[in-house]
């Protein structure tokens, strides 16, 4: 009986051990400040002093960067154990795929209202100790008032905070000093550094809140991504779509969270339904040669069941590939082509300054009308609901711990 209740305390301090092994710091959390316009100017100018060619030097990064939130679909289509719930976008056949309600034009239509204001709070959850961690606030403060700014007449408001978290351990206990991450771990990566410490990162966030999207707040990841499109190309952020497990979670780069990037802005319209406006062109193709039959999402002409479901957003090619584009125009055919159209003359106007397309960043500022009503449909229908995470568990969960020491003391209360 004594061997037995020794054995059961120290199988108990066991326990302990490797929870606080595994477990970092408590998070800080600040709460950001919503600025009127006469602040935001006085804070925007400060920071641009701080920052030396700061606005030249991002500008720079986004030539050379990309959204990933496409390739998250691609892989979660096909590999996920949930894919065959999902249809692949590359799908050939009579009609584009689509993914829940919010991609029927009936169903997205009944949320023309923008009466309601839709009250959606941010975490910004950045590594403790950095040098974008000592000016977080101030340039997060900045960052929520552009976006509001822009989505507010869409009826969406924001509410900021920045949680500080760290160090963080792996699961061998060691400190990891730089934060990365990158695509899910099925994604062919170009760098040596294994996924499991994206996924032990994203692990102890999803552990610590129970959750993403929990009580109607989205989670941003400020991490340094590691994940290539193509040689050359960084993903510079990407946000999981809410028809997917791990919806609520958005990964962007510290460079972009600053005020006039429009990243942040972008990935918020993934995460809440929003296909890139250039999804029946490019997206479509796995290289630059249309396949036959044509994909079953190609967008011939602005409509509202291929390409991004949004007939108010033209046919537009992904501004990425005309690699001379410096200034707010529509690319020509001859930059970029329409692979699956050889005889197209033009690309639809409205892309140039869409918040969904691949422009630069100085000239996306705007939504359209059906692309607001998705976003309300996606929102109000199907909200932000905590849903299982994908990521596979590393190390011991609170919740396992407390399970296993009420256990032990259950059964001590027995033996006793």
């Amino acid at each position: 009986m004594q061997f037995l209740i020794v054995i059961l305390i120290i199988a108990t301090l066991f326990l302990f051990h490797c929870h606080a092994y595994q477990l970092q710091q408590p998070p800080t959390v600040t709460s950001v400040k919503l600025l009127n316009r006469e602040e935001y100017n006085q804070l925007r100018a400060e920071q641009l002093l701080r920052a030396s060619n700061w606005e030249t030097k991002t500008e720079e990064i986004l030539k050379n960067s990309v959204c990933g939130t496409d390739k998250l679909m691609e892989l979660f289509s096909q590999k996920h154990k949930h894919g065959q719930e999902v249809l692949n976008v590359f799908q050939q056949g009579n009609s584009c795929p689509m993914q829940s309600e919010g991609d029927n034009p009936t169903g997205r239509d009944q949320y023309s209202s923008t009466a309601t204001m839709r009250s959606i709070d941010i975490e910004f959850a950045v590594e403790r100790g950095t040098t974008f961690a000592s000016n977080a606030a101030q340039v997060i403060s900045l960052l929520v008032t552009d976006m509001n700014t822009l989505y507010n007449p869409l009826g969406f408001q924001f509410v900021a905070s920045v949680v500080e978290w760290g160090p963080l351990l792996d699961t061998n206990g060691d400190t990891i000093d730089n934060w990365f991450v990158s695509l899910p771990c099925e994604t062919s990566r170009s760098y040596s550094q294994p996924c499991r410490e994206h996924v032990g990162l994203v692990n102890k966030i999803f552990e610590q809140r129970g959750g993403f999207r929990k009580n109607n707040t989205l989670v941003v990841l400020v991490a340094n991504t590691q994940s290539r499109i193509g040689s050359n190309l960084r993903v510079n952020g990407f946000a999981y779509f809410p028809w997917m497990p791990n919806n609520g979670l958005m990964v962007v780069i510290p460079e972009v969270v600053a005020p006039g990037i429009t990243t942040v802005h972008h990935e918020m319209g993934h995460s809440l339904g929003l296909w890139h406006i250039h999804r029946g062109s490019y997206e479509i193709l796995t290289t630059n040669t249309c396949p036959n039959p044509l994909p079953a999402c190609y967008e011939a002409e602005a409509n509202d069941v291929t390409g991004d479901f949004c007939s108010d957003t033209g046919p537009f090619p992904n501004a990425n590939v005309a690699t001379n584009l410096q200034t707010c125009r529509v690319p020509t055919v001859q930059e970029a082509p329409d692979f699956c159209n050889p005889n197209r003359q033009s690309w639809s106007a409205d892309g140039v300054t869409n918040m969904m397309g691949y422009m630069p960043n100085n000239c996306r500022n705007q939504f359209s009308m059906l692309q607001g009503r998705r976003m309300r449909c996606y929102h109000d229908k199907f909200g932000y609901p905590n849903r299982e995470s994908t990521v596979e568990a590393t190390g011991t969960s609170s919740t396992t711990l407390w399970s296993a020491t009420l256990l032990v003391v259950s059964l001590l209360m027995v033996l006793i």
